[in-house]
């Protein structure tokens, strides 16, 4: 599965380059599942990102309560 970049315009959290969760989500709008996303995450992770803000629940039937820490753990790199 290959990751759609977000519209860079929209790549700014106050002076900070972040990219946000939403950005991910509406950019990729074909996944279906908690366990799609993960990958994308790790590509993102991959390709350069330093920062990542979790700023909505991934909105899928699968997404489990610790979310926010798999989410991390699949952009720092602690998943494999």
């Amino acid at each position: 599965m290959t990751w759609h970049a977000p519209n860079p315009s929209i790549h700014t959290d106050t002076q900070t380059q972040m990219l946000k969760l939403s950005e991910i989500l509406v950019a990729n709008q074909d996944l279906e599942s908690f366990d799609e996303l993960i990958p994308l995450v790790q590509a993102v992770a991959r390709s350069g990102e330093r920062f990542f803000r979790m700023d909505v629940k991934p909105p899928y039937p699968d997404t489990p309560e610790n979310w926010e820490d798999r989410l991390e753990a699949a952009f720092s790199g602690l998943l494999r």
